[in-house]
């Protein structure tokens, strides 16, 4: 089991190349395209959005706040 060691360490990167070997083997979205991502504001959301950054793709966020 890998544990989080921050920004600078080696989770980020590992991460980062299994959303990125995840997107292209099911072919979800070519790189460098608008995206259009559906969040909570929980941190699944954030981190979510934070590795779709980091991978190059322009983000359109989607947020309803339903109370």
């Amino acid at each position: 089991m890998k544990v989080f060691v921050g920004v600078e360490g080696k989770f980020l990167p590992d991460l980062l190349a299994q959303v990125s070997r995840t997107i292209s083997r099911y072919s979800m979205a070519p790189p460098g395209v608008r995206l259009g991502v559906a969040v909570s504001g929980g941190g699944d959301s954030v981190a979510l959005l934070h590795l779709l950054h980091r991978l190059g793709y322009e983000l359109v966020v989607l947020h309803l706040n339903h109370k």
